[in-house]
């Protein structure tokens, strides 16, 4: 709805969208679906100058840092 109040809105004629988004392997454990089809589908309608990063994080090398700036050990994954 944003990029399509924005493309109405604006004096060019092609707006910019960017979305951030995981790799379907790393949310294969993940309740939420991945959102990205949509974010695309919604670029190409609208024809914007769409744009699209991938986070790749290395949950081994990350894990001691959360534990860290969480100050202390974490039971909960969630």
């Amino acid at each position: 709805m944003i990029a399509a109040l924005a493309k109405k809105t604006q004096q060019r004629s092609q707006i910019s969208t960017y979305t951030i988004g995981t790799a379907a392997e790393d949310l294969r454990y993940d309740i939420i679906p991945d959102d990205l089809g949509w974010a695309r589908r919604v670029g190409k309608l609208l024809d914007t100058d769409y744009h699209e990063i991938m986070l790749k994080p290395d949950v081994a090398d990350l894990l001691p840092k959360l534990i860290y700036h969480m100050d202390e050990p974490v039971a909960d994954p969630a």
